[in-house]
């Protein structure tokens, strides 16, 4: 700025209804000629003029005479010329000289006309390079909130999985427990029924205890299948692959079931078809169990 004769100068902008100093030489004084400053932004024209706030024989400086700026400043030359390369224009290269009339020379404006152009380059560069600086730090905000959510939603899956493994490992606790606890009884039963079947009983009785004795060693399968419970969830339960007699099978069904049917006034029975095998291999509990939840 200094090179092209001026002691005051500004590059300015316009936003709005309003004109702003974005750099500035020399520029002390209050306020600017902003409607000089419109008019060149508005036609793009590049505006000379001598002594605007006191000469009058030229058009351009009767347009600005009132210019309050000018009135109140008196500068000998002032100078404008758009430095926007894109449209509308709002920007503008502003120039004045206080106290030499004639200061902005057709050779000065000549070289001002061939730097504008670089420096709207520059200025633009520099926009641009604060718009990808603030998208950067939008981004990276955004990378930061999006890696805390993460990390949120892992904690709480964390939490999660520790609640849900604390929950299987009391859930297990809890039937291993209560198994054996059945379990112990039912042992005794089985053992008193066995002792009792050993005396001189009379035929009625001794079915009666013999059902009873069959009873408890299914209700003992059925509490192994409660501890196998947890075995299925972990995926490790095993079928047993062993031949047994399908009319044992029955025989057990029919103590078990029969009574119940005969207090619903119901006759149990059963018939094979002459092609089923006597001998099957496979899981006898699970069949039975089976077989059991169907009759009931």
């Amino acid at each position: 700025m200094a090179f092209s004769g001026a002691e005051v100068g500004a590059i300015v902008k316009r936003e709005g209804s309003d004109i702003i100093v974005e750099h500035s030489y020399g520029h002390e004084r209050d306020g600017l000629p902003k409607n000089f400053i419109r008019y060149v932004l508005n036609t793009s024209e590049t505006t000379t003029i001598n002594e605007p706030g006191i000469i009058t024989e030229t058009l351009s400086a009767n347009d600005f005479s009132s210019e309050e700026y000018f009135l109140k400043y008196q500068p000998a030359s002032v100078f404008c010329q758009t430095i926007d390369r894109r449209t509308p224009i709002n920007r503008a290269l502003y120039l004045e000289n206080k106290s030499i009339k004639g200061a902005f020379g057709a050779r000065k404006q000549r070289v001002l006309n061939l730097l504008s152009p670089q420096a709207a380059i520059c200025i633009e560069n520099a926009e641009l390079y604060d718009s990808l600086e603030e998208r950067v730090h939008q981004r990276t905000a955004e990378l930061e909130e999006a890696n805390a959510e993460l990390e949120r939603q892992r904690g709480e899956l964390a939490r999660a999985r520790d609640a849900a493994e604390n929950a299987a490992r009391t859930k297990s606790e809890f039937l291993a427990t209560m198994s054996h606890e059945i379990r112990t009884p039912m042992n005794t039963i089985l053992g008193m029924a066995s002792l009792t079947m050993e005396h001189e009983l009379s035929e009625k009785t001794r079915d009666y205890l013999s059902k009873l004795h069959l009873s408890a060693c299914h209700l003992l399968g059925i509490i192994d299948n409660i501890l196998d419970y947890s075995l299925i969830e972990a995926g490790h339960l095993c079928l047993a692959n062993s031949p047994f007699e399908v009319e044992s099978v029955f025989e057990q069904l029919t103590s078990i079931a029969g009574v119940t049917a005969f207090e619903k006034g119901l006759n149990f029975w059963y018939d094979f078809d002459t092609d089923l095998p006597e001998i099957l291999v496979g899981d006898a509990l699970r069949f039975k169990q089976v077989l059991i939840n169907l009759i009931s």
